[in-house]
Parts: C-alpha cells; structure tokens; sequence
C-alpha cells in the first residue's frame, strides 16, 4: 500500500452503551466515542436519493482505504470532519492482513 494516497486523517468510532435502559428495557447507544485515529483514502463510488416517509434523502456510497488494524466490524463507523460514514462490509484483501478497504454509506 503507498502511503501518499492516505491523506484523510479519519477517526475509527464505536457505540458507547448507556448503564441506564430506556423506557422500553433497552440500552440506547447514544454517544460515539473515538477509539483510533488514522490516514485512509476515500472515493466515492455511487449516488442515489430515496424517498422514506414521505422525505426526499440522498444516499452515497463510499469506498474507504485504511492499513490493517484487528476488530473492526459493521458496528463501527468512520468520521471524517463533520462527515459520518456508517460501515457496511470490511474486506481484507488477499487476507494478507495489510490493507483494509471499508464500503460504507453517508446519509447527505
């Protein structure tokens, strides 16, 4: 992996769960806290609007180049400035456990 085209300085975030449950017995995730920074590559691969309840929303899908790093899943996400990326897949490629590429999608 060439490092030059790692220019992103992104944050790796997860779900904090609240010790308290909700009204419904459930535990709400409502925090996100950053548990690594790191440079990734970001492309956009396609665009798409949905209409859901009756709103028109924009849907793009990103694909988001990082080195290997163990443990990351789809309930992570990925935030880059003021921009949030939910992760979709995780592929390690040629499982040679050097370059991880992230599909994820971004809610405009």
């Amino acid at each position: 992996m060439k490092a030059g085209i790692l220019r992103h300085r992104v944050e790796l975030q997860e779900k904090i769960l609240p010790v308290e449950r909700n009204e419904f017995g459930e535990n709400d995730p409502t925090e996100w806290v950053t548990i690594s920074q790191m440079y990734a590559s970001i492309m956009p691969l396609s665009a798409r609007e949905l209409i859901i309840a009756q709103q028109m929303q924009s849907e793009i899908t990103h694909k988001i180049n990082i080195r290997y790093r163990v443990g990351i899943t789809v309930e992570n996400r990925v935030k880059y400035k003021d921009r949030v990326f939910n992760i979709t897949g995780v592929i390690n490629f040629d499982e040679r456990n050097r370059e991880i590429q992230l599909t994820c999608t971004e809610s405009v």
